[in-house]
């Protein structure tokens, strides 16, 4: 079973921006509430067509050392933005 870290039911990514080690996902809930998650110490960073967000998620499968793997995944449970982090702030 996949870890939820944060449920964000029907919304989507506006917009994410990565600076060498750091990122930051911009994402729009359906109640057009804007939540900002930043990600520090980033090494690996996967996109396959983000836009639908149902929640982010653990992503074990990106873990490295003392690097986690977190995910973006859509309404199908489907990751569609992956990468691995030392800290996540949600």
């Amino acid at each position: 079973m996949t870890e939820v870290l944060a449920a964000t039911g029907d919304a989507h990514v506006l917009a994410y921006r990565r600076t060498f080690d750091e990122l930051e996902i911009e994402i729009e809930t359906w109640d057009e509430e804007l939540r900002v998650v930043r990600a520090r110490g980033v090494v690996v960073l996967h996109d396959i067509g983000t836009w639908e967000c149902d929640g982010v998620v653990r992503f074990p499968e990106l873990d490295d050392g003392d690097l986690r793997g977190y995910a973006i995944v859509n309404t199908e449970d489907v990751a569609t933005l992956t990468f691995n982090a030392r800290e996540l702030v949600l």
